[in-house]
């Protein structure tokens, strides 16, 4: 049992160390280490008293238990509530106070000489609850996030921690009830093994619980925000100095009518240089700036087809066969203006990538939270290890010089600002696939979308 408390506290500093801002990361560690004290509670109980029967480590012993049975529901009930996300700020400082009250309850009623006796029937009363809440926060989560991405690693830790919470439960606060005697351990040390084992195993396969998506995203949403402010800043400066060029070139031009040819032709070298510098600019700050969105009601086919139309003339110049296919009178709430800009960016990228006579398929369908557009090319596909960097603002794979390599980076803005998500899938010689998810809103005909209202 000694080794069970070093484990759980264990886990519980690298919880803290990982994200020690995160307050899920610091309840789960409360919750960690209170379940850990039952482990010292019973060494100290099996492997001390024997020889001290009386004195400070009984006592010890005794509120040890008590902190253990009490502490654990608690932190455990706090996890889920800050790991959901559920509550805002002021009622989530509310229920930690108000869910301490039974606790505190507990260890001023609880008396505890000569020997301990926590009444497991009235515990229960309280304790039972927590746990339940626990879990249905839990899965509340993990059904209602319409991120992809977030919501595998909510299912994850809800496979984690559910089980193990309805087995300590059943076997250490139901079983006690009815016999305080109950030889509880062997039973829950099966949970709390798969917990540890499967955390293990889905620490090496999805890095952690999803930490390292989760961190990627992260690190791409900040690297957004810091292009856009950056990005801004340097527009703005860059704009003022070709401001200044262009009034000195016109000035120059007005002044030198008698110039030689060739410096006039300079100087409409330099006015030509500017202006393209200034377009540039402009559409570097369009696609980088912060993205305000306006929402209205659309339909998911009709925008698809509005994009296709739009760039009917350049799949009809490359030759290339675009079909679109699936559900239809799927409803959304979204800002048409970007989430065209969206399927341009994604529909260009395709057709730019294919020869004559290559295929752009289009397939909407119906999720539980969202709807769901694939667009899939049969063109060459992105080698691995550029395939990690697409998102990535001003990178490109592309030689033109018209591009700045924040096409897709916008696709990802926009997506992320809306609820949604963009996805790519791509392997070399087998074409590429782009999956964009888009959240139902409240105000969706149910209906058409089969969203809830």
């Amino acid at each position: 049992m000694l080794y069970y408390f070093i484990a759980l506290s264990a886990a519980a500093i690298v919880l803290l160390t990982v994200n020690p801002r995160s307050g899920a990361n610091r309840w789960a560690a409360f919750f960690l280490f209170s379940a850990g004290i039952g482990g010292l509670a019973y060494t100290i109980r099996d492997s001390v008293l024997p020889g001290y029967p009386e004195g400070w480590l009984l006592r010890l012993e005794q509120w040890l238990e008590i902190a253990n049975h009490t502490l654990t529901p608690y932190g455990v009930v706090m996890f889920a509530v800050a790991y959901s996300g559920v509550f805002g700020g002021g009622a989530r400082k509310l229920l930690t106070y108000a869910l301490l009250l039974p606790v505190v309850a507990t260890f001023l009623l609880t008396p505890t000489g000569p020997a301990l006796r926590l009444d497991f029937t009235v515990l229960l009363l309280w304790v039972g609850p927590y746990y339940l809440f626990a879990c249905a926060m839990l899965f509340y989560s993990w059904r209602n996030d319409t991120d992809r991405d977030k919501r595998k690693s909510r299912f994850i830790t809800f496979i984690l921690i559910a089980p193990t919470l309805l087995a300590i439960l059943v076997f250490i606060n139901i079983a006690r009830a009815f016999d305080p005697s109950f030889p509880f351990f062997g039973y829950v040390s099966v949970f709390i093994g798969y917990s540890l084992i499967a955390g293990v195993l889905f620490s090496f396969a999805n890095s952690v619980l999803g930490l390292r998506v989760r961190l990627e995203r992260e690190q791409l949403d900040s690297t957004m925000k810091a292009i856009s402010s950056g990005t801004a800043m340097l527009n703005h400066t860059i704009k003022n100095e070709i401001g200044k060029i262009a009034i000195s070139t016109d000035n120059l031009q007005a002044a030198l009518t008698d110039a030689p040819p060739q410096v006039k032709e300079n100087l409409r070298i330099i006015a030509r240089a500017a202006d393209h510098m200034q377009a540039m600019v402009e559409r570097i700050h369009l696609q980088a700036q912060h993205i305000v969105l306006r929402e209205t009601d659309n339909e998911l086919s009709a925008l698809i087809r509005e994009c296709v139309e739009r760039l009917r003339p350049l799949i009809e110049e490359r030759g290339i066969i675009v079909t679109i296919g699936g559900e239809r009178e799927i409803a959304l709430r979204c800002d048409k203006v970007h989430v065209l800009e969206v399927l341009n960016n994604v529909l260009v990228n395709a057709i730019e990538a294919l020869h004559p006579g290559g295929r752009v398929e289009i397939r909407l369908s119906r999720r539980r939270k969202y709807a769901e557009a694939v667009i899939r090319d049969n063109g060459p596909g992105i080698p691995k290890d550029r395939l990690g960097r697409v998102f990535e603002p001003f990178y490109s794979s592309k030689g033109s010089s018209g591009n700045f390599g924040l096409g897709l980076s916008y696709c990802y803005n926009v997506m992320a600002k809306s609820g949604g998500s963009i996805d790519i899938d791509s392997r070399p010689g087998e074409g590429t696939t782009v999956t964009l998810l888009f959240p139902y809103h409240t105000g969706t005909n149910s209906r058409k979308s089969g969203g809830k209202r």
